[in-house]
């Protein structure tokens, strides 16, 4: 027999209220199907952080099974704002402006060895009236038996500025390259030349680039801005309507002594699993050379199966 004195504790009634709406929520059962989104269109939507602050209340309020607010008055829906009751900010971004892909891929090993691998990146592109701008983002972290070993981001943003029916253009880019393993916090760069595409069928493009530019390693041994060359090939390769084969290599030299030079070269195949959903398979590899690598390893060489949604 339970004392009376033990149920009408105070320490008690947070659980027994906790209880009771549990059971409530059970038996109400108004589940209702959650669309992504209210036109039923593919876009991903963008961070409205003024609506975010003015929800906030509301969102928390959107955690009791009893309450009724919607955390999203402007309508728009998504999975975990339905189910979970909480704004989350997330990315707008046109589908019928933008193209690219979100890109992540995991593996790991326990028992005798134990480690784990993360990548995550995400490649974008958007048409203009007078060229094309990319961004790409490789992210990747990795541990070896509790050590980490690999901890690195990669930024790289360009615009190609395209001339009607003219095969020569102008290119600018720049990025930005972090790495804990190297002898530097950040690497900074930025290049500008001509481009030009000497091949363009429907199943294979190849373009050369020549520019020129500066790069400088911050909080490195050497932090003097460094000026160089830029020589580039790219090749982009429609192997069948599934399959496709892109690469870019970029051949860095300083202009006052080719000896000391920089190597950066990427690639990826790509293989379509469900056209309808843009899911897709991707073995993709990243290489940097620096011949100037001040005590550590000069080629730092990547790779990986990752699985790409695209936009």
């Amino acid at each position: 027999m339970i004392p009376k004195d033990l149920f009408w504790d105070s320490q008690w009634l947070p659980t027994l209220y906790l209880l009771l709406c549990f059971t409530a929520g059970l038996v109400s059962g108004d589940e209702k199907p959650v669309p992504l989104h209210v036109d039923g269109q593919r876009i991903l939507y963008g961070p409205d952080w003024n609506a975010g602050i003015r929800n906030f209340v509301p969102s928390l309020q959107q955690l009791r099974i009893t309450a009724s607010s919607e955390p999203f008055p402007e309508g728009e829906i998504d999975f975990i704002t339905e189910n979970i009751g909480f704004w989350v900010p997330t990315l707008r971004l046109d589908r019928k402006v933008w193209d690219g892909s979100v890109e992540f891929g995991s593996e790991g090993t326990a028992g005798n060895s134990s480690t784990i691998n993360f990548f995550a990146g995400i490649e974008l592109e958007k048409d203009t009236a007078t060229g094309l701008l990319d961004f790409d983002l490789d992210f990747m972290k990795s541990y070896a038996s509790g050590d980490l070993t690999t901890h690195r981001t990669l930024i790289d943003l360009g615009y190609l500025w395209k001339r009607q029916n003219r095969a020569l253009n102008w290119f600018v880019k720049g990025g930005a390259e972090y790495d804990e393993f190297k002898m530097f916090d950040v690497r900074l760069k930025v290049n500008a030349g001509i481009q030009k595409q000497f091949v363009n069928t429907e199943q294979t493009q190849l373009s050369w680039r020549i520019g020129s530019g500066v790069s400088q390693e911050i909080g490195g041994v050497d932090e003097r801005v460094t000026p160089e060359a830029d020589f580039g090939f790219i090749v982009i390769r429609q192997i069948s309507d599934r399959q496709s084969l892109e690469a870019t290599t970029d051949y860095y030299p300083e202009w006052t002594d080719f000896s000391r030079f920089r190597f950066e070269s990427k690639a990826a195949w790509e293989v379509i699993l469900d056209q309808e959903y843009g899911w897709s398979m991707k073995l993709s590899m990243v290489d940097r050379y620096d011949s100037t690598p001040n005590g550590r390893e000069s080629n730092d060489l990547s790779y990986w199966i990752l699985l790409a949604w695209k936009l």
